[in-house]
Order: structure tokens, then sequence, then C-alpha cells
């Protein structure tokens, strides 16, 4: 009787542990993201300094990789939306794990000295290997405020 109480239990609860483990996970990768837009957006208010993010696998240079790969955020002292040699890289943020996708509206993302975008919006859909109903989508307002919904088209 308890092995097989036990094996009922293990049935019902395993599928329900793994989807929490997933939800946990988008949520942290998506909260990554997030924080790092703040960072950004902070960091161009506080140095008086356009500071952008970009999509990065080397943590280098923006090298037009997907965002899953990992992303930098430097200081555009000139602002060209280019990483030149002088301007200092703020954070380096590495590869997400498998599973997860992000897709950008744009491969760099500015914030000016007073903390607005530089493009009116910007969105990243975070998704996993889950279809549907499963996702996040960040999108940045013109005024640099992010908001956080969920993605129903993963």
């Amino acid at each position: 009787i308890t092995l097989a109480i036990a094996a009922i239990l293990t049935t019902v609860a395993i599928p329900s542990f793994t989807e929490t483990i997933k939800n946990n996970r988008l949520t942290t990768k998506t909260n990554l993201l997030v924080g790092a837009l703040n960072l950004a957006r902070s960091e161009a208010v506080k140095r008086r300094q356009r500071v952008n993010l970009c999509a990065s696998s080397s943590g280098t240079a923006c090298d037009g990789a997907n965002w899953v790969q990992g992303w930098i955020i430097w200081e555009d002292i000139d602002d060209s939306n280019t990483l030149n040699n002088g301007e200092a890289i703020l954070q380096v943020s590495e590869a997400l794990p498998p599973g997860i996708t992000i897709v950008a509206s744009a491969a760099v993302l500015g914030f000016s000295p007073q903390g607005a975008a530089t493009v009116n919006t910007n969105t990243f859909g975070i998704c996993d290997d889950r279809p549907n109903e499963t996702g996040r989508i960040i999108t940045i307002k013109s005024t640099g405020r992010t908001n956080l919904d969920k993605k129903t088209d993963c």
C-alpha cells in the first residue's frame, strides 16, 4: 500500500515539479535581463553619458550575436552605437542556458543621460522550450521604463 501511494504521489508531483523549475528558470533569466536594462539606465543618468547594451558572445565587442549568447553594457562616449577603444565596458553577461530563446527588436539599445531610451519602443521576447503561454515580453518605453508581461506566442 505504501509503495502504491508513493508511486501515485510521484506520478502527480514530478510533472508539476518540473513545470515549477522551468517557470523559475524563465523568471530568473527574465529578471537578469530586466536588471541589466535598469543598470544601463541608471548608469546613464549617474554618469550623465549615453550607456548602451548589445548582444555579445565574446564579452568584448558587439558581434551581432543572439542575446541568448550574452550581452554587454558600455559607456558610449561618442554616441556612435558602436563599442570603440576607450569606452568602458560596465557589465558582461554570460550566455543563458540551453532551452531559453530571446528575440529582440534591436541589436543595440541605448539610454540617454536623462534615462530615456534612444529608440521609441524596444521589446525583448523571452521563451523557453515549452509551447505557448510560457514566455515573457519586456517592453522598454521611450521614457526608459521597462514593462513586463506574459508572452503567449512562443
